[in-house]
């Protein structure tokens, strides 16, 4: 499946972003020029919207080649190829690092992490502004042509939340042939933008009388052309191709017809003219993006394809030259949709073949998936992407790869190997881990069948679905399979995550610090290839025997390798490391670790795949620090998204493992509540696909509400049940510690010693490992309660006293010190509406997480920005990134 197959720097075509060349032939628009120009200084967008033919791309070609430093002008040509929002981002990424900017996060890691979710959009346009930000010294302009080929409104919310941000010296030029889908109405009232429409573009007698001169007409055919633009209303392409048509010195007559029908009569018209070979030539490569010597000459019939398109360039037969040197041109888009609805009409069976020619010659592979989709070669689109499939998903162009599947029809998808492998993948990347489980069974069993066994990617992959929709046996039994292979390190070390994943899943705890041990001994003999894959696997292990040795170890090393940037396994390395903190109790290093996280999440836009493991952290640790609401609320949003259809796959493996989790942090909050609510989702037995620590969480949960209702008897018998699931199953993160529970019960019974024996081996692996997790993560009236049934003669213990003192420490709400400064002024309600802001949220996802009216959202933000003296929800976010800790 999976193999570098070829340089993938070809996903974005550098041609995209040359500047075409302007032709002599052309008339030179000074007054239009000018008037752009000066728009372009002044306003920070400029729409030039106008149908086809109106010379768009001509007019803004002379702009930036007219203008002098201190501006500078960059180019970005739309394709149809790229109307999927992280393609797009890709190509503005792209053209913006010409301009040597000072970017925050590494390009490729933004582009890797893009995706159409609205806070990752805004996020990613939150970057670009930032970096634009950077390039200070004199003015930018970054043209962006041919808009009209995309229609994605993941990409309108991108170009919106880029210009509501954009720096005032830099101006987005925006060329399309249909009303942009953006509030150009509402930013031209208040000054920030300026349009050209079609009657800014239009030929004037004036401009025809410049044509016809400079094509040396005669006045007979400046006559025929004028004509043509009264019955045109200015339309520069008919008065082009009435003077090519014309200079036969044949009559013509353009008919009265619309624009479109004046247009193919004249086309044909100037294509019936031109010699036999021209003709097929130009009818042959127009099913190009670009026409280069090579992928013309593999295209067509043409023995010297490099004279050809010389000929086309001197001649200017409706071609922008790229580069007009190789040459490396453009067919005009009009010219080009004639030529091919001529070609479908009379040659389908040519058309197709020049599609599968191109595909294979192309060297840019969404161009290329594109030629084999438009000639109906399945297979072979398939095998294609099937090749790259991991290329690109770490480049983040999931969105093409569903894209063009969509494309292809399902019968033909199910009788390829590779058709199953992508659809595997993409049903993987949306959480449709039914759909992947099934597809990739069927591609193993298909290869085994012919003789042939899968390869180990495959394999890995397989395990991970099967993990993921709770069948074990059978994950056991491909990692088995995996196992026996020769691997390399990048091999071995995934197999190593899913083998200590699934050792726990089954309860053999001893064996997993075993196999993450492999991964960190991997990770120290190639730490930048093998670290990071830790967002496999982020913190599942903090709490088990050995787990924080091991974690400790993956820091050290990973502190070697981080530098100074940012990438998105930075994310998995905060989270663990505030884990590790967590458990040892150090408050201030845990707030640190979290607040690094979230900047990273804030600036990645907040879908990097540690998010959910970054949020089962800051919840528990919000609870375990005096803010219990927000802890709730917090883990309740992870359960909540199991409402949605995205999630309904893993629904049944999933939702109950994130209940357990808000009884967690509302046992540690004093949400009785909410501890009832989990209890009651947790009531029924574990379902065969469900984490075996379900089996553990139940009766804990139950032992909990007999707790608070005082039932001491009824709380001891569930603890029973509890802790023999104890001995073989744990998950501190997603439950208390049972031992810990049953010492307070038994404290409350009045049977001291049976207290302290459930006490003592708690106490045993805190001194071992220096740590407080399994206390800190109780209420204080449970661990004042338990600390009580400490012998005489132990509470001596140097050691001892030294985790009492953390845990004191710990249990301190620092009211004053999280408050101080301008964060003071807000009630909590606010500072949780403002924590959002501050993450990227609109007020419609602030809503809904926090369970609030969009009305009140809005006036909370009104409220904030008044006791905080801002004029923005960015100026402050910013305040309370300084603030909050």
């Amino acid at each position: 499946m999976p193999e570098t197959a070829r340089d993938l720097t070809t996903l974005v075509a550098a041609t995209k972003y040359r500047v075409p060349r302007v032709r002599r032939s052309c008339i030179l628009r000074e007054r239009l020029v000018g008037r752009l120009a000066s728009a372009a200084s002044e306003v920070g967008v400029v729409a030039v919207v106008a149908p086809a033919g109106y010379g768009k791309t001509t007019l803004l070609t002379q702009y930036a080649n007219s203008v002098a430093l201190p501006m500078r002008v960059v180019w970005y040509s739309v394709d149809a190829d790229d109307d999927d929002v992280a393609r797009f981002f890709a190509s503005l990424v792209g053209v913006l690092e010409a301009l040597d900017l000072d970017w925050r996060l590494p390009p490729r890691e933004l582009v890797a992490n893009m995706s159409a979710v609205s806070q990752q959009v805004r996020a990613a346009a939150g970057e670009l502004a930032a970096a634009l930000e950077s390039a200070s010294e004199g003015r930018y302009v970054v043209v962006l042509d041919d808009l009209h080929r995309v229609a994605s409104s993941d990409i309108a919310l991108l170009l919106e939340a880029l210009i509501e941000r954009l720096p005032e010296h830099v101006t987005l030029v925006l060329a399309s042939r249909t009303s942009l889908p953006l509030p150009m109405a509402r930013w031209i009232v208040s000054g920030e933008a300026i349009e050209f429409g079609p009657r800014d573009l239009e030929f004037s007698s004036s401009d025809a009388g410049d044509l016809a001169a400079g094509t040396g007409e005669s006045p007979a055919a400046l006559r025929r052309v004028r004509e043509v633009l009264e019955r045109t209303h200015g339309w520069p392409a008919a008065a082009a191709l009435m003077l090519r048509a014309a200079s036969s010195g044949d009559a013509l007559d353009p008919g009265a017809g619309s624009q479109e029908l004046l247009y193919d009569y004249l086309a044909s018209e100037v294509l019936h003219r031109l010699p036999s070979g021209m003709q097929q030539f130009l009818l042959d490569v127009s099913v190009l993006a670009e026409l280069t010597p090579e992928l013309c000459g593999a295209v067509a019939d043409c023995a010297d394809a490099r004279a050809m398109l010389r000929t086309l360039y001197r001649q200017d037969l409706f071609v922008t030259a790229v580069d007009g040197s190789i040459p490396v041109l453009r067919l005009h888009d009009l010219f080009r949709d004639f030529l091919q609805a001529r070609l479908a009409a009379t040659a389908p069976e040519r058309l197709k073949q020049l599609h599968e020619r191109a595909a294979r010659a192309e060297p840019s592979l969404p161009r290329a998936v594109g030629h084999y989709l438009a000639a109906r070669e399945w297979r072979p689109a398939l095998q294609l992407i099937a090749r790259h499939t991991d290329v690109l998903r770490e480049q983040g162009h999931q969105q093409s790869m569903q894209r063009w599947l969509d494309q292809v029809p399902d019968e033909a998808v199910a009788e390829t190997e590779e058709g199953l492998y992508v659809r595997a993948c993409c049903a993987w990347l949306r959480w449709d881990w039914i759909q992947s489980r099934a597809d990739m069974s069927r591609l193993i069993e298909r290869m085994r069948a012919a003789g042939r066994e899968p390869p180990t990617d495959a394999l890995l992959s397989m395990m991970g679905f099967l993990s993921a929709v709770g069948e074990r046996e059978e994950a056991a039994r491909v990692a088995a399979t995996v196992e026996a292979r020769p691997l390399g390190p990048k091999g071995r070390a995934v197999l190593s995550l899913r083998q200590a994943w699934a050792s726990m899943d089954v309860g053999d705890l001893d064996s997993v610090a075993g196999y993450f041990g492999e991964f960190v001994a991997l990770v120290a003999g190639n730490p930048r290839e093998i670290a990071p894959l830790i967002v496999d696997r982020t913190s599942l292990y903090i709490g088990l025997p050995g787990m924080l040795e091991q974690y400790e170890r993956f820091l050290g090393i990973g502190r070697t390798v981080m530098g100074s940037g940012a990438a998105l396994w930075h994310g998995a390395y905060w989270v663990i490391e505030g884990w590790v903190e967590l458990w040892h109790g150090r408050r201030d290093l845990t707030g640190k670790a979290i607040g690094a996280a979230r900047e990273l999440q804030s600036r990645f836009g907040g879908v990097t795949p540690t998010e959910d493991a970054l949020a089962r952290l800051e919840a528990v640790f919000l609870a375990a620090t005096g803010r219990g609401g927000e802890g709730v609320r917090l883990a309740r949003t992870l359960v909540e998204r199991f409402a949605s259809p995205r999630y309904a796959s893993i629904k049944v493996v999933f939702e109950r493992a994130y209940w357990a989790g808000v009884g967690k942090v509302a046992w540690i909050a004093g949400d009785a509540a909410s501890v009832r609510e989990a209890a009651q989702c947790l009531l029924p037995p574990r379902r065969p696909q469900e984490w075996l620590f379900i089996d553990l969480v139940r009766p804990t949960l139950q032992a909990q509400v007999a707790m608070l209702d005082h039932c001491w008897e009824e709380a001891g018998r569930q603890l029973e049940v509890a802790l023999q699931a104890f001995e073989r199953v744990r998950f501190p993160q997603g439950h208390a510690d049972p031992r810990v529970l049953a010492a307070c019960v038994q404290r409350m019974l009045g049977r001291r010693e049976q207290a302290w024996s459930h006490l003592e081996p708690v106490l045993a692996e805190c001194l071992e490992e220096d740590a407080i997790g399994p206390l800190s993560c109780e209420p204080s009236w449970v661990t004042d309660a338990v600390l009580e049934v400490i012998p005489p003669d132990r509470r001596s213990d140097p050691h001892l006293q030294t985790l009492i003192r953390r845990l004191d420490a710990w249990r301190q709400r620092p009211a004053e010190a999280a408050l101080a400064g301008p964060l003071a002024r807000l009630s909590e309600r606010e500072r949780e509406v403002l924590a959002r802001v501050a993450m990227g949220d609109g007020n419609k996802d602030i809503a809904r997480r926090l369970d609030l009216s969009l009305h009140t959202v809005k006036r909370h933000i009104a409220n904030i920005l008044g006791k905080l003296d801002c004029v923005s929800r960015r100026q402050a976010a910013d305040l309370y990134r300084r603030h909050s800790g």
